[in-house]
């Protein structure tokens, strides 16, 4: 109830769906990569870094690299 209350507050004042999932995927889970951020979201793969990228050009999220991995 309070995730959808906020994921709702999110898509009406800042962020489209797509956006708000991604981004409450990563304040409930932590840290994580692509790949773990389409399970998380249920968000196809080949929208995530779209997604990314508008939530870290805003300054909601940060990244991370560590290798050939990125983290956000």
């Amino acid at each position: 109830m309070v995730e959808s209350n906020i994921l709702d507050t999110l898509i009406s004042n800042l962020m489209s769906e797509r956006q708000a999932k991604v981004y409450l995927a990563l304040l409930k889970n932590g840290e994580a990569g692509p790949s773990e951020l389409q399970r998380a979201s249920g968000i196809p793969l080949s929208k995530i870094s779209e997604t990314v990228n508008f939530l870290l050009s805003n300054g909601y999220i940060n990244a991370r690299k560590v290798g050939k991995k990125k983290f956000y």
